[in-house]
Formats: structure tokens, C-alpha cells, sequence
């Protein structure tokens, strides 16, 4: 399975079009569709998807932007530190604060991302460094990667649901993203070699 031959016509083998019979659906869109829909509602978390990057809270703030690529955390280790920072939910970090507002200064005790924005629970004195391991969306498909070697049959599946889809056969369609989640569940389970944002115990 590869880019070139999925956009390919309907007479080429193992084109999408040549799977739905079809010379008339938009291939080029239905790929980065596909694409987006097993990385962000199929949740499809391996360990080909993991990154990381040294990430910094500046002082006295205790917000920082997330990277473009950034679809999950994992941890958060803070250089010099022998665990990672602790992770939470967006609705249990809640900022130390004075009686008139302003953040306490100091280590922080937890983080949590909070829509594109990592966030800690106090503002640091000096520049607050680590190393952040992160779920990263991967680079749109344009030959060949781990999606199409290790997973075909899934991707098959998101790309039919996808092709589906913009031919109106939503019952087909309907089955096709089913088994896609299926295969992208026993994919996550078979490769989770930590849990999502905290460490295993």
C-alpha cells in the first residue's frame, strides 16, 4: 500500500477507486480524511506516533503552547527530576493562588493540557525545562509509513468508510469505520507500553 497507487484510477489494483468501483470519488481527499479520522476519532495511539521535545515554562509563567503535531500527553520530565511532573485532567489543575489573584511562585506539582496550551499549577521562579513525550500526528501521507506497512488492513477499512461516505452509502460506510476501530483497539492494546500521561506503576 502506498500514496501513488491509492489515488490511482480505477483500473489500477489497490486503488481506492478500483476497491469501490468507482472513478468518480475524490481520492486526494479521502486520504488526509482517512488520515485525520484514525488520528484524531479513531484515536490510534503506537509507539511510531510517540515524540519528544525539550519543552520550557518560562518564569513567572505557568502557561506554555503546545506543539503543532500535539494530539496526547505522555509525560512531562522536568530536567533533574527522577519522576515525571504528575498529570491530570484539565479540571483537577487548579492554579495556586493568592487572596488577591496572583500565582504562587515555585516548583510546580501537576500539569495538565488545557486546549492547545500546557499549563502547571504554579508559576516557576527561573525558566522551567524537561523533556515532553508526547503523541505526535504524523506527517500527511505522501509514499509510504508505518500506517501502510504495519496497519493496512485497518487503514483499508478508515479509507473505505471514507470513500463510502462521499458515494452517500452511509450503511456501508457505517461498517467499514466499525471494523477500521476494531483493528485500531487491538492495535492500541497491543502496543500501549505506557499509559496516556502517566507512568506505568
Amino acid at each position: 500500500m502506498d500514496y501513488t497507487t491509492l489515488i490511482a484510477a480505477k483500473t489500477t489494483e489497490g486503488s481506492i477507486k478500483n476497491w469501490v468501483n468507482r472513478s468518480d470519488i475524490p481520492a486526494t481527499t479521502i486520504v488526509p480524511e482517512a488520515e485525520a479520522w484514525v488520528y484524531e476519532e479513531g484515536m490510534l495511539r503506537v509507539r511510531e506516533m510517540v515524540a519528544t521535545t525539550v519543552f520550557t515554562f518560562d518564569a513567572t509563567l505557568n502557561e506554555e503552547g503546545l506543539p503543532s503535531d500535539f494530539l496526547d500527553p505522555v509525560q512531562y520530565l522536568p530536567y533533574g527530576w527522577s519522576r515525571p511532573l504528575r498529570y491530570v485532567p484539565e479540571s483537577s489543575l487548579l492554579d495556586y493562588r493568592d487572596e488577591d489573584g496572583a500565582l504562587f511562585t515555585g516548583d510546580p506539582t501537576r500539569w495538565a493540557v488545557v486546549g492547545t496550551t500546557a499549563k502547571i499549577d504554579s508559576a516557576p521562579e527561573a525558566a522551567f525545562t524537561g523533556v515532553l513525550m508526547y503523541y505526535a500526528r504524523p506527517a500527511a501521507l505522501a509514499t509510504t509509513n508505518f500506517i501502510t506497512t504495519r496497519y493496512p488492513a485497518m487503514f483499508r477499512h478508515a479509507l473505505l468508510a471514507r470513500a463510502y461516505s462521499h458515494m452517500k452509502d452511509y450503511e456501508r460506510a457505517g461498517v467499514e469505520e466499525q471494523m477500521a476501530m476494531a483493528l485500531i483497539q487491538k492495535a492500541n492494546e497491543s502496543n500501549e507500553l505506557f499509559r496516556r500521561g502517566q507512568e506505568l506503576n
